[in-house]
């Protein structure tokens, strides 16, 4: 007879355990915890928030505000789970206008750390403070000299939880994910003073003292983005959506440039980004996304914000309506914005002006920034060029000359058919491209690097100090990509050499996107395929029976390497099969 296994006893588990448990949820990477703490700061209304990060958040995290402070004798219940100034009722968790209302954040951070905790209110005359040594035993209040407002200090964060410290990436990539989240919440509070530093260097910093909305987006993102970008505003059954959005042309390989804001707090949400989707797809090419700031408003009972710790998942009450409103307005701008007939629902106002009065303590009188002045400028988008361009060229069989390859443009020549070697082959012009160019970069790269061709007349390039340090150190690995890069400023590069296979790429966007893959740690590989798609940006692309001919060669000799398979769906041969199927024909 088998021995009998005696069953486990049921044990409570202890309050650090349980905590650090918890923690799991909330507190994922140093990143994590810079989010919750800038949400704290804005809530007990903050006007300065200054971020001091080491070795990208494992060793440091200090925030300093001049909010309204903690009590002294409130403060031990601050690092208690489930306590927060924020929520009385049941009543109060139906219309949550807080970013923070769990009470979770303090009590999660001081479980996987070392933290140490100063406030002061305005009427002490010194603030108190209180450490966490050991993730669970708290030291007594001590009186510190220091202004009004609350410090908090994080350090060695997963000290005690070894197996979530591993998994933590390399220095860099994790102070890329917390630059993005000070960079999310800087561009919903214009009104609130934003510095932060990595290592004793300023990273990003942003004055509180900005006018409107718009020039914190100038400051966070660079001009460029809204010389590129058109504004919009939508307004109907409690709902409104405003902000901008980015032409086709700076469309990017990825979606990092997506900030989207719901009653001023960033999220993320699958029938918010499935209505931009689809509502932009028709003005991109493929595999691009849409760069863009919205603010959406409502009313805060029809939505639930307690969905998940971090507070970036949301639930509708009527999520039906709110994706068709966001897809209707982004559609309708769209089309607005390619007809170049832009026009405002309420052109008395603009969208700077209304997002800048969405937050507390801002101040009024923005300067008007219209969609009409804007949107003429910079009508003439990308696939409009190349509309224009194919419009111009005869869509019919050429038989010009009796060496001729026919060739039929369809789809405002992104698609073309042609016949060679009694095959008929359907072709998609620009992936084609990419993968013969991919292909070569591939070569190139694994041999000396990629070729280069001088400038004539070298290109300027402005960019924020952190991504000129980083260019500056990575100068090596841009040359070993083809480009020859110096930086003559701290916000200023200089470009002198470029691929000689990109005469049509805009060079400002590939370094951007290569900077951005750089810095999140991407592969090589990666890198060479963003590249790739960077070939045409100018949409200058002359098909003709050369290029044909040319491109049907090359794509025969990369035809069996990983490039075609990855980028599948670029062409296929037009048998009598692939027709019978795409017809449906029996027999």
């Amino acid at each position: 007879m088998a021995n009998a296994v005696s069953p486990s006893r049921i044990h409570k588990l202890s309050t650090s355990l349980a905590n650090q448990i918890a923690a799991g949820e909330v507190i994922e990477r140093p990143a994590s915890v810079v989010k919750e703490l800038l949400e704290n700061s804005l809530d007990a209304g903050a006007s300065e928030i200054k971020l001091d990060i080491k070795k990208g958040g494992r060793l440091l995290i200090s925030l300093q505000d001049n909010g309204c402070g903690i009590h002294p004798e409130d403060l031990p219940l601050a690092l208690a789970q489930h306590a927060t100034s924020k929520l009385n009722t049941q009543a109060e968790l139906a219309r949550i206008n807080t970013l923070g209302f769990r009470g979770e954040a303090l009590s999660s951070i001081a479980s996987v750390s070392r933290l140490k905790l100063s406030s002061r209110i305005f009427d002490e005359e010194h603030g108190w403070s209180i450490d966490v040594k050991h993730g669970d035993s708290q030291t007594e209040q001590a009186p510190i000299a220091m202004g009004v407002g609350t410090n908090v200090e994080v350090w060695d964060l997963f000290f005690n939880t070894p197996a979530r410290r591993k998994f933590l990436r390399t220095d860099n990539t994790e102070f890329f994910h917390i630059r993005e989240i000070v960079r999310q919440v800087a561009l919903s509070r214009y009104d609130v003073s934003f510095h932060l530093k990595h290592n004793n260097k300023t990273i990003l910093q942003c004055s509180g003292q900005q006018k409107d909305i718009t020039e914190r987006v100038n400051a966070v993102f660079g001009k460029s983005f809204l010389s590129n970008a058109f504004e919009l505003s939508d307004e109907r059954n409690g709902l409104r959506l405003c902000g901008w959005l980015g032409h086709p042309g700076i469309a990017r390989n990825q979606v990092d440039r997506q900030y989207f804001y719901l009653n001023g707090r960033v999220i993320r949400d699958k029938q918010v980004n499935h209505a931009v989707r689809l509502a932009t797809q028709d003005h991109l090419y493929t595999g691009k996304h849409a760069v863009y700031v919205l603010f959406l408003e409502m009313d805060a009972g029809d939505v639930d914000v307690n969905v998940h710790p971090t507070k970036q998942e949301v639930r509708f009450r009527q999520s039906r309506d709110v994706h068709d409103f966001i897809f209707s307005a982004l559609k309708q701008a769209c089309e607005r914005n390619t007809a170049g007939t832009e026009s405002s629902a309420h052109p008395d106002i603009s969208n700077s002006q209304y997002i800048s009065g969405l937050f507390a303590g801002c101040t009024q009188g923005s300067q008007e920034k219209g969609i009409q002045e804007r949107g003429a400028q910079y009508s003439s988008t990308l696939k409009s060029r190349i509309q224009a361009k194919s419009q111009a060229k005869s869509q019919y069989w050429d038989k010009s000359s009796s060496t001729s390859n026919n060739f039929l443009l369809i789809e405002d020549g992104r698609y073309l058919i042609t016949q060679m070697e009694d095959q008929t082959f359907l072709l998609d012009v620009f992936l084609c491209q990419e993968i013969v160019v991919l292909s070569k970069l591939e070569n190139d790269f694994a041999k000396q690097g990629i070729r280069r061709r001088p400038l004539l007349v070298p290109l300027t390039m402005n960019v924020s100090i952190e991504e000129g340090n980083l260019v500056e150190s990575k100068v090596s690995v841009f040359k070993s990509f083809g480009l020859k890069i110096e930086r003559v400023a701290p916000a200023s590069l200089l470009i002198r050499e470029i691929p000689i296979l990109f005469e049509y790429a805009d060079i400002t966007k590939l370094i951007d996107d290569m900077i951005q893959l750089i810095k999140s740690g991407q592969s090589n590989w990666q890198i060479l395929s963003m590249m790739s798609g960077h070939v045409n940006d100018a949409g200058s692309i002359n098909i003709d029976d050369r290029l044909v001919t040319q491109l049907l060669t090359e794509l025969k000799v990369v035809s069996m390497t990983s490039a075609i398979n990855l980028k599948n769906g670029a062409w296929r041969i037009l048998d009598g099969e692939t027709l019978s199927n795409l017809l449906k024909r029996k027999g």
